[in-house]
């Protein structure tokens, strides 16, 4: 629990600065609460070339050493997500296919079972 709201802090942060950078308000980030314009929104924000030069939120500002640690630090927490979700999606539909074949060899001991008896 503790890594998702760290990983929602470091999101909301480097979008709200990203936002910035497209000369847009930062408030724009609660479009990613919204199911389907989330991905619209999201390729958008990646995508988008930035404004030249200064804009309403002020001139480009170098980026802080932290702030590169934050976003390599964002990186690998979303590449660990996305690898341990598709883990566990592999799995549970593995577990899925194979439950019929568990009910049928559980079929099978009982009746083994009923006959020695």
């Amino acid at each position: 629990m503790f890594v998702i709201i760290v990983f929602s802090i470091i999101s909301i942060c480097i979008t709200i600065r990203r936002l910035h950078d497209l000369n847009k308000s930062g408030w724009l980030w609660l479009l990613y609460l919204v199911p389907l314009i989330n991905i619209i929104f999201a390729i958008y924000v990646f995508v988008a070339k930035g404004t030249e030069g200064s804009n309403d939120y002020g001139a480009p500002r170098p980026t802080e050493q932290t702030e590169k640690i934050l976003g390599i630090l964002y990186a690998v927490l979303l590449a660990i997500f996305i690898l341990a979700y598709g883990g566990i999606m592999t799995w549970a539909i593995s577990m899925q296919n194979q439950l019929p074949i568990l009910q049928q060899l559980e079929q099978t001991n009982e009746i083994a079972g009923k006959t020695l008896q």
